[in-house]
């Protein structure tokens, strides 16, 4: 029942009883059966278009995240299956991944490897690495984004 309002402008209890087809015997004061009637009117004459369909709305609704997980399932094991590569140096370190971080490729060319300068290579690995581990990820953000709209869910992807 929708609370009483003291601006709510008094009933008869007769025009009541034809308003809502009730008797005196319901228990329930005309005036507050009218107005809530008349209030449950107004609440759904407010609904934003396309809300208040009830079960179709919300079948409609469940039907629509079905399709998207599936999307979203599907573009998971889509990423992966790639592979994704970076180079530094120049090309004298090359780092291929799969979509699921996993190295499946390093390449280093003899000429930077220096026994003296093992710091440089390192850091051309590392470089490669997270250059292919940020490609991944920005790849499954914008392959996402599309089919969730923008929405980002936590832990999602």
């Amino acid at each position: 029942m929708f609370p009483l309002k003291n601006d709510d402008p008094p009933v008869r209890a007769d025009i009541n009883c034809k308003q809502n087809g009730s008797s005196a015997a319901d228990g329930v004061p005309y005036n507050t059966l009218f107005t809530a009637e008349k209030r449950s009117k107004e609440m759904k004459a407010r609904l934003p278009q396309g809300m208040g369909g009830g079960a179709q709305n919300v079948n409609g609704m469940i039907k629509q995240a079905q399709k998207m997980q599936a999307q979203i399932t599907a573009l998971q094991e889509d990423i992966e299956n790639r592979e994704f590569t970076s180079t530094a140096g120049g090309g004298a370190v090359e780092v291929t991944l799969n979509g699921r971080k996993a190295i499946k490729n390093l390449t280093i060319k003899p000429e930077v490897v220096d026994p003296n300068d093992i710091e440089m290579l390192q850091d051309l690995i590392i470089s490669a690495f997270n250059d292919t581990v940020k490609k991944i990820e920005d790849t499954t953000e914008n392959e996402m984004g599309a089919i969730t709209g923008g929405v980002s869910f936590p832990g999602l992807f």
